[in-house]
């Protein structure tokens, strides 16, 4: 198993430019998508993003994708992944993710993308990519467009936020969605998408 890789999986763009650095150096085989979906509406997170939408993802991708939930089975599943040699990576600049999941907490994660910047990313992207959660309630009219239409707002803006990438050269196809309803959650405003 030396060389295979899990990259948790958010669909958005520091995912993506998370599996393009592994890529550089590695085999798409050697590579496992990992979601953490809550139980209530088989979606990821606070993001809001569906299980099915994230399967299209991994499939144009031509990728695994594993989903666990935040349970005691999922851990288990992880501490396998362990024992067999796997790395883990996540896309997470500031490492909200890892220390907001306690699932995470034994395990060594690597962030090849800690303190880039969201506007650094963007820079070096090549993918459509929409914006699906913010923080500030009057930023709720921006949800759901694509970050190169909203680039300058994004430039300016220090606040956590998370996209969801649309197309790229990567991908076969586009992603088929539309967006759903906005609602509030744990701080965020979440655009709602789903497959069509």
């Amino acid at each position: 198993m030396k060389n295979k890789k899990v990259l948790f999986w958010s669909g958005g763009l520091t995912s993506l430019a998370t599996l393009k650095k592994l890529l550089e150096s590695h085999k798409k085989d050697e590579i496992i998508l990992l979601c953490l979906l809550n139980k209530e509406g088989n979606e990821l997170g606070h993001t809001g993003i569906p299980e099915e939408v994230l399967q299209l993802q991994a499939r144009y991708l031509g990728l695994k994708l594993v989903r666990l939930y935040q349970d005691e089975l999922s851990k288990k599943v992880l501490e396998k992944f362990v024992q067999q040699g796997f790395e883990f990576y996540c896309g997470s600049r500031d490492g909200h993710f890892i220390e907001t999941t306690p699932l995470l907490n034994s395990l060594k994660i690597e962030t090849p993308l800690k303190g880039i910047a969201y506007t650094e990313l963007m820079e070096q992207d090549q993918s459509r990519t929409i914006l699906t959660s913010v923080q500030n309630e009057e930023d709720q009219r921006l949800l759901g467009k694509e970050i190169s239409d909203i680039s300058q707002y994004l430039q300016q803006s220090n606040q956590r936020l998370d996209t969801f990438v649309i197309y790229d050269p990567l991908f076969r196809i586009r992603i088929p969605f539309s967006k759903n309803i906005v609602v509030e959650k744990d701080g965020y405003f979440i655009c709602k998408i789903r497959s069509v």
